[in-house]
């Protein structure tokens, strides 16, 4: 493993926990001092800088002005063209300004420009350790992300455009890279200054949100505890506002932090934001925050008028998954290409990583053989499968936080296979299935936990948002790829919607008001579900008789008339895509199914 001695002035301290960090996450054995604190500071320097295969000084004017600093260089010089000793190859990295002239010894070196720690410019120092960045598959796999791109930067530039942004997603679907795109394409228009932090390698940071402030804002403040006062908001803000170019801060990764953390983060963020508005400066100051659960950056704070717009990326559509199969396979009828993506979006249901293994495995099929090799559970458990062990089912998404042993986790993924089969869940389904399933209760109890124990680490994880009250959802098109893969056959998917029925048949009398209503739409929709699966060719006459018999079951509550209650599930369907989408082949059911609904009601008993 290449050794790498950083050298930096105390003052370039995150400066150096950036490149620190890139360099291991890309396999380098990184010694910076900060980072290691071991004894003797003399004989520590020594060592490692006689084991080091790399030197990299971080440059700047407080490198200049420190003995300490300009010492290690000149060791690090000296050994460069000892033949009697390791000879490190040396890079300098500029990243503040610093006095002219510059030492020879240093300008006789590699110099790289820092002084913006864009990804573009970090991957310029990767290049000189002969990393490349993967960058081409990546666009690929978010090739539908123009227009999101296109308007965020017009807002970007356009002087009355929005500055606070939060970019939600949920996992695997392009929001790192979209964030790095957005920082290559201001880069690209000579913007201005883009800074970075990305949590995922900052877990020291996750609970203490003043740190994170001033790490992000890269700024010379040292907080006196985990809220900033006052003073430390006019500083930070003094300092940048100091900085001659626009300035876009954008912070990854954010759903690391809880919601106390992300709250005091983002209040702080809007106050530096305020302070620098009210200086009147003639630059944009920017700020995008980077999530898989955006309802924690939710709020007004102090001051009504700087809040965070949320920009939501989502699944790829037919078209972007129509365009991928014309561009693997040019020459294929457009009724081939038009049949194949229609089979791909179905498995991948537009999830990118997973349309693009799709898209690998069609392409070795030269399209022709998709519909046929669909249907062999070697090619789900190959690719979809893969894909959900390897990309969904993992630490970093079921235990964002860092938590979560052997044992939690699969006390969590039993907890996710009783849940997928609902569009909407609570503590009440997984209660539910929790009293009746030993195996779930096994494995919550080798874990350590209780049921809330386990409600409550399905609702920090990635993959369960909040809805509205009491209500959760898993990711739509994630749980569709989930319930394909603990449910692989039509008898098992059967049974899941029976208990899915009978979850919701349970509250007909004991629940009220909108409540009702919407247990009574769920209902439906499992019976659906279960028609298509059981008896299709009868859908057209049981789905209407079942809508009925559930109207009636469900009009118990006394807070309502008959009439409101019709309009309300009137309404609910109507919103509701998926079910709509699942009567496509069957044209006029869904208003048979309505007018079902009406008449029941109508007639009462």
């Amino acid at each position: 493993m290449t050794r790498v001695f950083l050298s930096y002035a105390e003052e370039d301290g995150s400066a150096a926990r950036r490149v620190a960090a890139l360099l291991e996450q890309h396999g380098f054995d990184v010694f910076w001092y900060e980072k290691t604190n071991l004894g003797v500071f003399n004989q520590t320097l020594a060592t490692e800088l006689g084991r080091a295969d790399r030197f990299v000084a971080l440059f700047s004017r407080h490198y200049q002005q420190s003995d300490w600093c300009m010492k290690e260089f000149y060791t690090a010089d000296r050994m460069a063209t000892d033949t009697k000793t390791n000879r490190p190859v040396i890079t300098v990295c500029d990243v503040g300004e610093f006095d002219e002239p510059v030492d020879p010894f240093v300008g006789n070196h590699a110099r790289q420009d820092l002084r913006t720690l864009s990804e573009t410019r970090l991957a310029g120092l990767l290049a000189t350790f002969g990393v490349q960045a993967a960058a081409a598959e990546e666009g690929g796999r978010f090739r539908n992300r123009e227009q999101e791109l296109t308007n965020l930067l017009n807002a970007l530039s356009l002087s009355s455009g929005q500055d606070l942004w939060v970019v939600a997603a949920p996992p695997k679907m392009g929001k790192s890279w979209f964030l790095r795109e957005v920082e290559r394409g201001l880069t690209a228009k000579k913007w201005g200054g883009t800074r970075l932090l990305d949590l995922a390698r900052w877990p020291e940071l996750w609970g203490a949100p003043a740190k994170v402030v001033v790490e992000l804002m890269g700024v010379n403040v040292v907080p006196e505890d985990d809220t900033l006062t006052e003073d430390e908001i006019e500083d930070i803000a003094r300092e940048v506002s100091k900085r001659g170019d626009n300035q876009l801060y954008l912070l990854d990764s954010a759903e690391r932090l809880d919601r106390h953390t992300a709250a005091e983060v983002r209040s702080a963020l809007t106050d530096v934001y305020a302070h620098l508005v009210e200086r009147r400066v003639r630059k944009r100051f920017s700020m995008i925050i980077g999530t898989r659960r955006p309802d924690t950056w939710r709020g007004l704070g102090r001051y009504r008028q700087h809040r965070f717009r949320t920009l939501v990326l989502s699944e790829f559509k037919l078209e972007v998954i129509e365009d991928a199969v014309r561009d693997g396979s040019p020459d294929a009828e457009d009724s081939l290409v038009r049949k194949s993506a229609l089979l791909l979006q179905q498995e991948s249901d537009g999830l990118p990583a997973l349309l693009l293994a799709w898209l690998r495995w069609a392409q070795d099929a030269n399209l022709i053989g998709i519909e046929r090799g669909l249907r062999k559970p070697a090619t789900f458990d190959a690719v979809t499968a893969k894909y959900v062990k390897t990309e969904l089912l993992t630490r970093d998404v079921l235990f964002p936080s860092g938590d979560g042993n052997v044992l939690a986790k699969k006390a969590v993924e039993l907890a996710l296979k009783v849940l997928v089969p609902y569009r909407l869940v609570t503590q009440s389904h997984l209660k539910f299935h929790y009293d009746d399933d030993q195996a779930l209760r096994d494995a919550v109890g080798a874990a350590g936990w209780k049921l809330r124990d386990l409600w409550a680490a399905l609702n920090s994880n990635s993959l369960l948002e909040p809805r509205s009250g009491l209500w959760r959802v898993i990711n739509p098109p994630i749980r569709r790829v989930l319930y394909r893969y603990y449910y692989r056959s039509d008898d098992e998917r059967v049974t899941a919607h029976e208990e899915a029925k009978w979850c919701y048949q349970r509250w007909t009398v004991n629940e009220a008001g909108s409540e009702q209503v919407t247990m009574m739409k769920e209902c439906l929709w499992h019976e659906l579900c279960r028609q298509l699966l059981q008896q299709p060719s009868e859908l057209r006459q049981a789905l209407p008789e079942a809508a009925g018999q559930y109207a009636k079951a469900f009009l118990s509550s006394g807070l309502y008339d008959r009439r409101e209650f019709v309009e309300c599930v009137h309404e609910l369907l109507i919103e509701d895509h998926e079910f709509q989408l699942a009567l496509y082949d069957h044209t006029g059911l869904f208003q048979e199914v309505l007018s079902a609904i009406d008449t029941a009601v109508s007639e009462g008993t």
